[in-house]
């Protein structure tokens, strides 16, 4: 950040710690055997008090991690007071502070650390939908609706669900749900096989900037697409004109376009239901890197900040070579998020060299299954939360075609500036010299069981097809049109339609088929 020109903002404690550093660095230090001996000697020297050694007994048969750890501080405290004597200044070095802290805390410290990534036990917090709602920052409703009419039509809707996010307090959510009845005058006009008469059924989902503005009056312009299918969309705004909402509608009928708008009015009925989800923020999950991770671009190295759609960028084929990719959209552009991360240290094999790491617990990384060296053709997809010490990644830079094998050193939580996730034309992505993937958490991994998240990237990266063709077609124009390039810091409406619109063209051909065989009498 100082680099960039940017002020850096220290948080509490920062002086304490400045002091401590100068201590331990000043220090002289010898050659321990043993790790007691050195904590005898490190403990004083940062100010953390030892545990109190009168009337402690060694138990040799320690055998958890845990209670070893406990017996290594009390045998520094031994040797503490065997090399200065039982004297009032050598008891300061065993009296609390003033705030309380001892030897021990480091071992709970640790504890809570390796069960938040450890892979063996990762202790990932599973978001209620109610929760995830507010993470997304919208409020949804699920609706059912007819309409009935010619040129000017007249629809009423029941919904199935709706409510969701109503506002930040901090890092507080505040959710309201309800049931609503919508009622609309609408106009439309298109080419259809329906004729003068319209009578329509569908079901709809709706994306709100939040829960209060779903109620009211609103007015909306959309359009629609059938061929036995139908698939539509609409954008929203108040009476004002401001934008408040957008909805995606699906529904059956006879081939045509309509292109549609109208006034709405939607009232709540029955009880209103409200939640406070207390300091949420930190759990949202975000699938990202921070703005200071690297990329090798064919001009060099290039920050993430710095990215926008249509750039090349080294990744990896799926034969495991290095090759430069295209960016094609952002799943997130956000400058200004503060988010903690998993701080990834990898030693290349063969080299003295390591790499740093950073990505959102939710980032999905390419891993060996076991903690061997494996071929690329082996790889597994793994949350970077979940990949433990001495697992084995690959490393790759834009000099050579071949990956190296690297070996995670530390895994570890650190607070890290901004929210960026490239997606590239193949799905993988080079960072900071590692291959990653370029998918993270999305709808379908709060569903699936944890055995099967290693299917997730792929699955992600078929879902995208139609946002590739959009790409190919339109080039990086479409995703300013879209809204998902960089900046931005909500992924928008659009963005979710391209990805339902993927579903709907795998499914097409089967609907159509269906339909075929049911006219010819043959099902």
């Amino acid at each position: 950040e100082e680099e960039d020109g940017r002020e850096t903002m220290f948080g509490a404690g920062a002086e304490e710690c400045r002091l401590i550093l100068e201590r331990v660095l000043a220090a002289k230090w010898g050659h321990y055997k043993r790790l007691s001996n050195f904590f005898a000697a490190a403990c004083p020297v940062m100010g953390l008090p030892l545990p109190d050694p009168s009337g402690t007994t060694f138990d040799p048969m320690a055998g958890t991690k845990r209670a070893m750890a406990v017996q290594m501080f009390h045998r520094a405290s031994h040797v503490v007071l065997a090399k200065h004597g039982n004297t009032s200044e050598t008891a300061k070095l065993f009296a609390s502070k003033r705030k309380p802290f001892s030897a021990l805390q480091l071992v709970h410290e640790l504890d809570d650390l390796e069960t938040s990534v450890s892979a063996k036990s990762p202790r990932r917090r599973r978001l209620t939908p109610n929760q995830r709602s507010c993470c997304s920052g919208k409020a949804y409703n699920w609706e059912v609706g007819v309409a009935a009419g010619s040129a000017i039509t007249v629809s009423a809707s029941a919904s199935l669900a709706a409510g969701g996010f109503n506002g930040w307090d901090g890092n507080t959510c505040h959710f309201r749900t309800a049931n609503v009845n919508e009622f609309c005058v609408n106009w439309d006009f298109g080419f259809d096989m329906d004729g003068p008469l319209e009578v329509e059924a569908s079901i709809a989902r709706g994306f709100f900037k939040s829960y209060g503005d779903m109620l009211g009056d609103s007015a909306y312009v959309g359009g629609s697409v059938c061929f036995i299918l139908c698939v539509g969309g609409s954008v929203i705004t108040n009476l004002q004109g401001q934008y408040i909402g957008e909805t995606l509608e699906f529904g059956f009928g006879l081939p045509g376009v309509d292109f549609e708008g109208g006034v709405c009015k939607c009232i709540p009925t029955g009880n209103q239901y409200a939640k406070t989800f207390y300091n949420l923020k930190p759990d949202c999950p975000s699938g990202c890197f921070p703005e200071d991770a690297t990329v090798e671009t064919p001009d060099g190295k290039k920050k993430m900040h710095q990215l926008q759609v249509g750039d090349h960028v080294l990744a990896v084929n799926d034969a495991g070579e290095a090759f430069f990719d295209e960016i094609y959209f952002f799943g997130h552009a956000d400058h200004k998020a503060m988010s903690p991360m998993v701080q990834l240290q990898i030693q290349e094999l063969g080299s003295n060299s390591s790499l740093e790491l950073n990505l959102s617990p939710d980032h999905f990384l390419h891993k060996c299954p076991k903690l061997l060296p494996c071929l690329w053709k082996e790889a597994e997809a793994a949350y970077a939360a979940a990949v433990p010490e001495e697992a084995y990644v690959w490393t790759a830079n834009a000099g050579a075609t071949e990956l190296k094998l690297g070996r995670v050193l530390l895994n570890r939580m650190v607070p890290k500036q901004g929210l960026f996730n490239p997606y590239t034309l193949s799905g993988n992505i080079v960072v900071n010299g590692v291959a990653a993937s370029a998918h993270s958490s999305w709808v379908l991994d709060h569903f699936v069981p944890e055995a099967l998240t290693k299917y997730l990237p792929a699955t992600y990266q078929s879902i995208f097809v139609v946002g590739r063709w959009i790409y190919a077609v339109f080039g990086a124009r479409a995703a300013d049109v879209i809204g998902v390039n960089n900046p931005q810091e909500q992924t928008p409406w659009s963005a979710y339609a391209v990805a339902l619109s993927s579903i709907f063209v795998a499914c097409s051909p089967f609907v159509v088929a269906v339909f075929l065989k049911s006219r010819s009498g043959k099902l």
